[in-house]
């Protein structure tokens, strides 16, 4: 009883230091979020030195993928620029050619041109991929002269 007692005051605090700092990964079988990613401005899809990595999606055993962003600006809203998110497959020759030399290769996107919303608060359509790959980094950018919150909603089907 001591030991599940423990554990649970463990998972507790784990999950309210996730809450307090503002991000926050929840995954379930079929979904998966990556809510409250702090993405500062002025950061080009080009710029692969500074993409936001927030984690990495499991997609074995799933054929599709559906992939949303919304957030919210926390300066002014920005008259343009585009915030976006990139999945790359985690494997090793495209992780390496991502972080060494920049490209971005057999890459997932789903990406927001900003300024068709007039406000703080953006969110994407919903873009339907196909799984080629067992797992997928996840790198968020934000072109636009304002931080941002970036959430990142997956939903893994099976076909």
């Amino acid at each position: 009883m001591r030991n599940r007692v423990s554990t649970l005051l463990g998972v507790l605090s784990i999950c309210l230091a996730a809450t307090a700092s503002g991000v926050f990964a929840q995954e379930t079988h079929w979904f998966a979020a990556y809510e409250g990613q702090s993405v500062s401005p002025g950061i080009a899809r080009t710029d692969t030195q500074r993409l936001v990595e927030v984690g990495t999606v499991e997609t074995d055993g799933f054929s599709e993928l559906r992939i949303s962003i919304a957030g919210e600006f926390k300066e002014a809203v920005p008259r343009g620029g585009m915030v976006g998110a990139i999945l790359i497959p985690d494997i090793n020759p495209f992780t390496y050619l991502l972080q060494q030399e920049g490209k971005i290769v057999f890459a997932t996107e789903v990406k927001l041109p900003i300024g068709t919303q007039p406000s703080a608060i953006f969110f994407s359509d919903t873009v339907v991929a196909k799984v080629a790959f067992p797992a997928y980094k996840i790198y968020l950018y934000n072109d636009t002269t304002s931080a941002a919150s970036v959430n990142v909603y997956i939903y893994r089907v099976r076909l």
